[in-house]
C-alpha cells in the first residue's frame, strides 16, 4: 500500500489490525503519525520510507508505533 503522495497525517488506528497488507510507502509529505498506527499489523514485511530526512521531522505521537505479537 502507498500513501498517497501529499498526505500530512496518518491517524491514530489508521492501519490497526489490517492483516491483509504486507508493505507499506510512506511518502515525505507526512508530519505525525498517530498513536497505534501500525497496531496488530502482523503481516508487515517492509516499510519504504520515500525521504529519510523527512522521516526525522515526523511527529510520533507515542511509543507504540509497532506491535508484534
Amino acid at each position: 500500500y502507498s500513501v498517497v503522495s501529499g498526505t500530512r497525517v496518518i491517524a491514530d488506528m489508521a492501519f490497526s489490525t489490517c492483516a491483509s497488507l504486507s508493505s507499506i510507502v510512506i511518502p515525505d509529505s507526512i508530519t505525525h503519525i498517530g498513536s497505534h498506527a501500525f497496531w496488530d499489523y502482523n503481516n508487515i514485511k517492509s516499510v519504504y520510507i520515500t525521504d529519510i530526512e523527512a522521516w526525522l521531522n515526523i511527529d510520533f505521537i507515542t511509543d507504540y508505533f509497532f506491535r508484534y505479537n
